[in-house]
């Protein structure tokens, strides 16, 4: 098992199901992606206030968009920048669980994964911040998933809502490598 991704991990005989740009995107050790994005979200002072606490991009439309991948053995970092809005992620398994672990500075977010209809598709089953687990009553929609559009490129679909909050950010778009090694 020394030399599976994250994502083989995770999904075992379903990954070789995804579309190989989906594959290319989680196996590069090190890669450099370039495409556009459009960013949409409530601009409420309370999910302004929650983007701050997780680090993320605030609703700016369509823009383009860097994002850098540095993966270890059992380890993924994002390193996004939607315009001049960097924001970063830290993708990690819990193992005993399966679960995928997405940590937004403060915030963390746990997924199972699914392959469907050549998609990868991420469920969202809790969130902490801090370490501290939140409560499911507040715990975020998720819509989220990873695919192939109809040039071949990476193309991805972030919509979250939240309790109390609406429409905390929607993030969706397509990238290709600019260098992959």
């Amino acid at each position: 098992m020394a030399n599976l991704n994250l994502f083989q991990l995770m999904l075992r005989n379903t990954y070789d199901l995804l579309p190989a740009v989906v594959r290319q995107v989680h196996e590069v050790r090190l890669g450099h992606f370039e495409g556009e994005a459009t960013i949409s979200g409530a601009n409420t002072r309370l999910a302004r206030l929650v983007r701050r606490l997780g680090g993320l991009p605030p609703p700016n439309g369509k823009t383009s968009l860097v994002c850098k991948i540095l993966r270890s053995e059992f380890r993924e970092r994002w390193l996004r920048k939607f315009g001049s809005n960097e924001h970063a992620s830290t993708l990690t398994r819990l193992g005993k669980q399966n679960l995928l672990c997405e940590n937004f500075g403060l915030l963390s977010f746990y997924f199972t994964l699914a392959v469907q209809e050549q998609r990868l598709y991420w469920h969202c089953v809790g969130w902490s911040m801090a370490g501290i687990p939140l409560p499911d009553g507040l715990s975020p929609d998720v819509d989220a998933w990873e695919g192939c559009d109809e040039h071949g490129r990476y193309q991805f679909h972030v919509h979250i809502r939240m309790p109390l909050v609406g429409h905390l950010l929607g993030y969706e778009g397509w990238f290709v490598p600019a260098v992959a090694e």
